[in-house]
């Protein structure tokens, strides 16, 4: 347990990914699924950004071996670029589901939502988000009385 809430920040610092590196992860996975290989430039213009800038930002992760790329610039993820990757994917969908279904949220701000933490949460907390939302599904009354409170209340106080 984090006892100095002061220094959680630094928790930050040590993680894995930056959030443009997750996303750089999952072009990469989902152009491989699509069409089975991937280039630097493959990725780029999935992303929309300059190969330039694509190629500075995607070297963390290939110095950490999360991305393989062999002699003819093909680009591949590692078993643990893979497994990050997926995890990453399985959160920002666990997260848009909790966001739309449970809290009601609008499509657009649940998706924009889970994009923002989707890197950040550990795989316990994503596996106990979807515990939760297992047991609230079951619970209809108690899901139509938050959606009904968000009628009520649209944002926070100031």
């Amino acid at each position: 347990m984090i006892k100095n809430r002061d220094k959680t920040w630094k928790y930050f610092r040590d993680h894995l990914i930056t959030h443009s590196g997750a996303h750089y992860l999952m072009a990469l996975h989902e152009l491989l699924e699509d069409q089975g290989y991937a280039r630097l430039s493959d990725v780029a213009k999935k992303l929309d950004v300059s190969l330039g800038s694509l190629s500075t930002s995607m070297k963390p992760l290939i110095k950490k071996k999360l991305i393989l790329q062999d002699e003819n610039k093909h680009l591949r993820l590692s078993e643990a670029g893979q497994a990050i990757a997926q995890q990453i994917e399985q959160t920002w969908s666990v997260l848009t589901r909790f966001f739309q279904d449970i809290l009601g949220v609008d499509d657009e701000v649940a998706e924009i939502d889970a994009c923002k933490i989707e890197h950040l949460l550990s795989p316990q907390t994503t596996a106990g988000l979807l515990r939760l939302m297992e047991i609230l599904e079951k619970e209809k009354a108690l899901i139509k009385r938050i959606k009904e409170q968000k009628k009520r209340k649209k944002h926070l106080p100031r």
